[in-house]
C-alpha cells in the first residue's frame, strides 16, 4: 500500500460549571479525566502544552499544529505530522472499564484511510484491546478501532454512513458500558455493537491526533489525524443518551451554522437569513448592515431588534434594505443569543458576511496577473449576476483592450485565443449584458510561459518549485516538460528560495517525462527534501514508473519506520534496490540518486 509523500462500576452524574467551547454546565460521568479546550491556546504555531482541565495531567505537543479559527470555532488544526501526547491512561478506562469520549471535530477531507482523533492502549491485538476513536469512512473501523475487525471495530452505520461529511463541525461521542459500545453524531446514536467484550491495554499514554504503534511507546504516524479539533473530553464512566444530547446542545452557546454560509455568494437580491441557535438561547438579537464596523460594534442602524425565530428577512418590502440587496455588495450580520435567566447572557455572535455577485464578470481563469500560463490556454470566467450574453475583448495592449467597443455578444463563458507567444503579457475584458444594460468589465492580464533555452544538453529537467502561485511547475531546463501541480499543496519558503509543500493526502506534481526516462541509459536525479517523517507507509520522493512491472522510485523510508530506499525495475525483470543506512531525517537535505549506464 502506498501513500502520497508528506512531508461494571456504578457511576454518578454531576454538573460542573466551565467555560469555553462545549464546556458550560456539561454533564460529567464519574471522573472527568481529560478536558481539553482550544480556547485556552494562543493563536499560531507556537503551542507547546495543551492544558488539561480534567483530573489527569497536561498534554505535550509533537510537531507544530496550528491554533486558528475554522468556520467560527477556535480550534487546533493538525496536518498529519503533529499530535499531542498526554498522561498515561488510568485503570477505570482500561480492561473492561466504562468510559465516554467526546470530541468537537472538523475534517476537511474524509477518506477510507484511518485517521485517529483520540486514543490510548495500542495496536497489534488481541481483539478488543485497542482504543482509537477515528474519523474516516472505512466501513469496519471508521469510527472506533478496538482491534478485531468485524467482531470488535465500528464504522458509521446510521444516518451518516459512510462517515459524517467533510467541512462541517461535528460533535462525536463514544461510550462503553461494559456490555455495549455506542457512537453518537450530534447527540444522536449512530452505531452500536452489542454485545462486545473489551480488555483494553493499560499503561499507554492518551494521545490526541494519533494512536500508538504495537508497542504503545510511539505514535503510529500513518494513522495521524488531518483536520481540526476544538475540544476533547474523556470520562471514567458512561454518559446516557440524554446526557450526550444535552452536552451536544451546550457545545455551541453562540449562534452557528449561518445561511447563507459565511463568506459565500447569494445570487439574489433578497434573503431569508437563518442560523442554528445556541444551546441556551431563548431569543436572538439581530444585527444586519452593509457596514462591517456598525455590525461589529452594534452601532448605527445595524441593530434590527430581538426576536424568537432563528430566521430574518432582508432585501424585501417591509424589511431592511426594502429596495433589494445591491449586486456587488458585501453584507454583514451578527446574532447575539439571549436568555435573561442565565448569568452569562447574551452570547455575542461572530460577524458573518455574504456577497451578492456583481453585475460585472468576475473570477477570471487564469487569475488576473497570473504568470507561467500555457500558450494554448482556454479563458473562463463567472458571469455577472443576471448576465444573459457576454462580449469578449482580447489583445496585447492594455489601452486597446480597455477602450474597445462594438464587440459581438455571445453565450459562451469560455474563449480559446489559439496558440500564443511565449513570454508575452496578454489582456482581456468581458462586458456583460442582461437584456437592458451593459456592464463593462475590468481588464485582466496574464503572462505566458517564458522562453527558456537549452543551455546544457545533459540537463533533461529542472523544476525549482519556486513559482509561488498557480498550478504549474516550470521546467527550467528548456525542454518544456512543465509539471502539473495537483491536490493538496501550498507554497512555502524552501532551502534556497521557494518550495512546494505536499500536505499528505492527495498532493503531488505530475511530470510529463515518461518518454525521457524510457530513453535514458543512465541518469542522476537530485532534489532538496524536507521530510516530516509522518503519514503513511511507502511514501515517495519521486516515482517515475508505469506500474509494478516497470518502476523507478525513491522512498524516504521503507514502510513506516525503515530506511531510505531506492528501487528500479524494467519490464518485470532486473529488480535492483539500494538502501540507505537510515530514514531520511527531518529538515532540508540534498538527496541524489546516480544510476550508471546499463542499470536502467
Amino acid at each position: 500500500m502506498c501513500e502520497k509523500f508528506i512531508y461494571s462500576v456504578s457511576f454518578i452524574l454531576v454538573l460542573v460549571l466551565m467555560c469555553g467551547v462545549g464546556q458550560a454546565d456539561v454533564t460529567v460521568a464519574e471522573d472527568l479525566l481529560v478536558d481539553l479546550r482550544a480556547e485556552d491556546l494562543s493563536y499560531g504555531e507556537g503551542v507547546t502544552t495543551w492544558p488539561n482541565h480534567g483530573s489527569l495531567g497536561d498534554f505535550t505537543v509533537n510537531g507544530s499544529p496550528l491554533v486558528e479559527d475554522v468556520d467560527g470555532m477556535k480550534t487546533v488544526t493538525f496536518d498529519g505530522s503533529n499530535w499531542f501526547d498526554g498522561p498515561t491512561s488510568t485503570a477505570g478506562i482500561e480492561g473492561a472499564g466504562t468510559r465516554t469520549i467526546e470530541v468537537w471535530v472538523y475534517n476537511p477531507t474524509v477518506t477510507t484511510f484511518e485517521e485517529t482523533m483520540v486514543s490510548w492502549a495500542h495496536r497489534g491485538g488481541p481483539d478488543g484491546s485497542n482504543m482509537s476513536f477515528n474519523y474516516c469512512s472505512h466501513d469496519s473501523w471508521g469510527s472506533m478501532a478496538h482491534w478485531g475487525g468485524g467482531t470488535h471495530d465500528m464504522g458509521w452505520w446510521g444516518n451518516h454512513s459512510p462517515a459524517p461529511s467533510a467541512n462541517t463541525w461535528w460533535y462525536l461521542a463514544y461510550t462503553y458500558d461494559g456490555t455495549a459500545a455506542r457512537v453518537y453524531v450530534n447527540g444522536e446514536q449512530e452505531s452500536v455493537r452489542d454485545p462486545i467484550g473489551l480488555d483494553t491495554h493499560g499503561g499507554s499514554i492518551i494521545r490526541v491526533g494519533a494512536q500508538a504503534d504495537t508497542t504503545g511507546a510511539n505514535a503510529n504516524t500513518a494513522t495521524n489525524f488531518i483536520g481540526s479539533i476544538a475540544a476533547v473530553r474523556i470520562h471514567d464512566g458512561v454518559l446516557s443518551p440524554a446526557d450526550i444530547l444535552r452536552n451536544y446542545k451546550l457545545g455551541r452557546l453562540k449562534a452557528w451554522n449561518p445561511n447563507p454560509a459565511d463568506g459565500g455568494l447569494l445570487p439574489d437580491t433578497w434573503a431569508s437569513l437563518g442560523w442554528s441557535p445556541g444551546g441556551f438561547a431563548v431569543s436572538h438579537d439581530v444585527y444586519f448592515d452593509d457596514n462591517y464596523g456598525d455590525v461589529d460594534a452594534g452601532t448605527g442602524d445595524a441593530f434590527r431588534g430581538n426576536q424568537d425565530s432563528p430566521y430574518y428577512v432582508v432585501g424585501f418590502p417591509g424589511y431592511p434594505f426594502a429596495d433589494g440587496l445591491v449586486p456587488g455588495t458585501t453584507y454583514y450580520w451578527r446574532i447575539d443569543e439571549v436568555n435573561d435567566l442565565h448569568p452569562d447572557s447574551p452570547w455575542r455572535g461572530n460577524v458573518w458576511s455574504f456577497t451578492v455577485p456583481p453585475k460585472k464578470a468576475y473570477n477570471p481563469v487564469p487569475s488576473d496577473n497570473a504568470k507561467y500560463i500555457d500558450t494554448n490556454v482556454t479563458l473562463t470566467w463567472t458571469p455577472g449576476f443576471g448576465a444573459k450574453m457576454h462580449v469578449l475583448y482580447f489583445g496585447e495592449d492594455f489601452d486597446t483592450v480597455s477602450n474597445a467597443a462594438g464587440g459581438v455578444p455571445g453565450g459562451l463563458t469560455t474563449y480559446t485565443p489559439g496558440e500564443l507567444e511565449l513570454g508575452k503579457v496578454y489582456y482581456w475584458r468581458i462586458d456583460e449584458l442582461d437584456g437592458v444594460n451593459t456592464y463593462k468589465g475590468d481588464v485582466w492580464s496574464f503572462k505566458t510561459m517564458p522562453l527558456i533555452s537549452v543551455t546544457d544538453p545533459n540537463l533533461m529537467g529542472w523544476w525549482k518549485f519556486d513559482e509561488g502561485a498557480g498550478a504549474t511547475a516550470v521546467d527550467w531546463s528548456g525542454h518544456g516538460n512543465h509539471g502539473e501541480i495537483r491536490g493538496g499543496t501550498e507554497w512555502i519558503d524552501g532551502y534556497d528560495g521557494g518550495a512546494l509543500r505536499l500536505k499528505g493526502q492527495d498532493g503531488y506534481v505530475n511530470l510529463p517525462i515518461g518518454a525521457v526516462i524510457a530513453s535514458m541509459d543512465s541518469t542522476t536525479i537530485a532534489t532538496w527534501v524536507n521530510f516530516s517523517n509522518a503519514g503513511g507507509a511507502w511514501q515517495r520522493i519521486f516515482d517515475f514508473g508505469s506500474g509494478t512491472p516497470t518502476y523507478l522510485f525513491l522512498c524516504p523510508r521503507i514502510g513506516s519506520t525503515g530506511v531510505m530506499h531506492l528501487a528500479i525495475q524494467a519490464g518485470g525483470q532486473g529488480h535492483s534496490e539500494v538502501n540507505a543506512p537510515e530514514t531520511l531525517p527531518t529538515g532540508w537535505y540534498h538527496v541524489a540518486v546516480a544510476i550508471e549506464s546499463g542499470s536502467m
